[in-house]
């Protein structure tokens, strides 16, 4: 048996999309699992949870490299 620790997240399909708190108006740029709701995100800024909403900017692969 090994010790090793695997990160299973890491290997879930991920998305990247521009969000803002609604709480504290801190914008930027969110990289989640697909299935993770956005009341689950917290604000890097605020701390608050549940205040996280996607802005709706359309964004292309080569956008974010």
């Amino acid at each position: 048996m090994t010790d090793k620790i695997i990160d299973f997240e890491a290997y879930l399909p991920h998305e990247v999309c521009e969000v803002i708190c609604v709480k504290c108006l801190h914008r930027y740029m969110c990289v989640k699992p697909v299935d993770t709701w956005l009341k689950d995100l917290e604000c890097p800024k605020c701390g608050s949870k549940g205040y996280v909403i996607q802005t709706g900017q359309e964004l292309q692969e080569n956008d974010y490299d």
